[in-house]
């Protein structure tokens, strides 16, 4: 019986070896499923956190592209409306007639007169000018030519002392253009508050 002593004491300490492995395997093997676990729940979070960020960047990104396209379209609908009050205006100066019209071409030939150099003048008006201006210049003794050109719509032309002074509709709106598209956007856009 030794021999089953023996074989029975080494099945012990073999099953108690066995035991110890296995809890020792147990043991590591919670380890390391709690070591991946921690850094599974690492990379949620920092993943969670990326596409947070993402989203945010992409957000903003979004909104950025909003609001310029919205500064466009309110730049484009307020040069519209600048532009289309300038062509108004200009439509009701060309389209001014009788007396009215008179007025204004004596009144620019009066302010060409005083800036011109002393000497013999001629005067060059469209011809459509004529009614307007002709008997004016025949009583101021003034010799005038007739052409016909737009740019002296609403305007006249003085030669003199080799010099030629232009003042008309379309001059002074080219001078004033800048200033007035200012106050225009001013009192077209500027809340009253």
């Amino acid at each position: 019986m030794p021999y089953e002593s023996l074989i029975a004491a080494l099945l012990e300490e073999g099953e108690a070896k066995c035991k110890a492995v296995l809890r020792k395997a147990r043991a590591e093997a919670d380890r390391l499923i709690g070591e991946a676990s921690t850094a599974a729940e690492a990379l949620a979070r920092e993943a969670d956190l990326h596409v947070q960020q993402e989203g945010a960047r992409q957000r903003v990104e979004i909104l950025s592209r909003a609001t310029l396209s919205e500064r466009q379209i309110l730049l484009q609908a307020k040069r519209e409306a600048v532009e289309a009050v300038w062509w108004r205006g200009t439509e009701m100066a060309l389209a001014l007639t009788g007396a009215a019209r008179t007025r204004v071409l004596r009144a620019l030939l009066d302010e060409l007169q005083q800036l011109a150099p002393p000497g013999p003048l001629k005067v060059v008006i469209d011809s459509r000018e004529r009614a307007h201006l002709g008997p004016y210049l025949k009583e101021r003794g003034l010799p005038f030519e007739e052409q016909h050109r737009d740019d002296l719509l609403l305007g006249v032309e003085l030669e003199g002392g080799g010099e030629l002074l232009r003042s008309s509709f379309a001059t002074r709106l080219t001078k004033a253009k800048p200033g007035l598209i200012i106050e225009l956007n001013r009192l077209l856009f500027t809340s009253k508050s």
